[in-house]
């Protein structure tokens, strides 16, 4: 993702918390916001990453991608890793995202699925359904990893 250090980033179903430190520990003047449906989750990511909470460089919020409050200044990017946020009521979700990122801004749609052999169908249904929300997607990436293949579909909200 290139992450640089004034970026303002938004991880979409942050679970415990592993991904948001790997990106915080990149940030040094901008910010994450990390957000899952689950209060649990959300906790655990915040005990997990307390150091840089307390430094003000990661947010922990427990809601759903429509009730993520409108920051100040729009995202520059949004990342989901294994996230089945779009399958549900995409459009509502990625109108949503759209709104949160920079016009020029960029999405991160990850996905290992546990074998290999269904990487490349999520990647090529995760393309469509952006395309068909009005995403410009940019490229789809695949990194061979275990136990599995990950696949990383990059797209900019539509202009």
């Amino acid at each position: 993702m290139d992450i640089q250090p004034g970026d303002r980033v938004l991880e979409i179903g942050c679970g415990a918390g592993i991904a948001a430190g790997l990106v915080a520990g990149k940030l040094q003047t901008g910010s994450l916001t990390a957000i899952d449906r689950s209060a649990p989750m959300v906790q655990k990511a915040s005990a997990r990453n307390r150091a840089f909470v307390e430094a003000g460089r990661a947010v922990f919020l427990a809601v759903p991608i429509e009730k993520v409050p409108d920051p100040d200044t729009p995202y520059d990017k949004a990342f989901a890793f294994n996230v089945s946020l779009f399958w549900g009521k995409p459009s509502r979700a990625l109108r949503a995202l759209a709104a949160l990122l920079k016009p020029d801004g960029h999405l991160y749609v990850f996905h290992q699925p546990p074998s290999e052999d269904k990487t490349r169908p999520i990647a090529e249904a995760t393309r469509r359904l952006l395309e068909a929300q009005g995403y410009a997607v940019q490229e789809t990436r695949y990194q061979p990893m275990k136990p599995a293949m990950v696949s990383c579909v990059l797209a900019r909200p539509g202009t």
